[in-house]
């Protein structure tokens, strides 16, 4: 299936930080796609408000350590109150962010395979959303190649053509799965791990229409994709 190749129109990418492990790969990610595509970078940290005078002095602690930390000479910094998924929405809307980045832990390094706050930002994020996958640690950032899912629908030849353009900005190799099997989220990631995937893309409603995100494909893709997970 071939598809035309566009111009990667990431121009600003927003990523959350916390300061622990999960949140400073998904840094490293973040930091490197940036430098690929030439877009501006901006590190967001939220803290809670019962001690706002306490939290918010931590808090800029971790934002600048963040901010050093990033390959990105002049990352933005931005520093919120309040939970971190509504901040990352938030100012996503504010800065005109075309992507978000989170790590498939969640902000706060949480067990389960997607956490809380990345899934709550997957599902009401006003761009792009890239699922870093942020659960075995070392390795360079980069992707070799690029796995698209689709099913021929208006989302799903929207994320085709985004995951081809990008996959071409950053010299990987791109391929389209048409998915028509009946569990279509399993038979992209299996589709991932047979063929060494670094990256899934996929439309944010899914290949089966417009469900809620918790109980979509997308959702089942990125909580048991073996790489990261563009949602477009």
């Amino acid at each position: 299936m071939r598809l035309p190749v566009r111009a990667v129109t990431y121009r600003r990418i927003l990523v959350g930080t916390d300061g622990s492990d999960s949140a400073d790969r998904a840094l490293v990610h973040a930091s490197w796609l940036a430098q690929a595509v030439q877009a501006e970078l901006i590190i967001c940290h939220s803290y809670r408000t019962a001690d706002p005078v306490q939290e918010q002095a931590m808090a800029a602690t971790v934002l600048r350590d963040a901010c050093a930390r990033s390959e990105i000479s002049a990352p933005k910094p931005v520093l919120r109150e309040g939970n971190a998924a509504d901040a990352l929405i938030d100012v996503a809307r504010e800065e005109a962010a075309d992507l978000i980045v989170v790590g498939n832990r969640g902000l706060g390094g949480r067990r389960a395979l997607m956490g809380t706050v990345t899934a709550r930002v997957a599902g009401g994020a006003p761009c792009d959303v890239l699922i870093a996958n942020t659960s075995r640690p070392g390795g360079e950032p980069g992707w070799a190649r690029v796995l698209i899912g689709t099913d021929r629908s208006s989302t799903a030849k929207r994320a085709a053509e985004a995951g081809t353009a990008l996959a071409g900005a950053v010299g990987a190799e791109s391929e389209v799965l048409e998915v028509t099997d009946r569990e279509p989220a399993l038979g992209l990631v299996q589709a991932a791990a047979d063929r060494g995937a670094d990256l899934i893309v996929i439309g944010n409603r899914g290949v089966v229409g417009a469900r809620r995100f918790l109980t979509s494909v997308p959702s089942r893709v990125a909580r048991r994709a073996p790489c990261h997970v563009l949602l477009v």
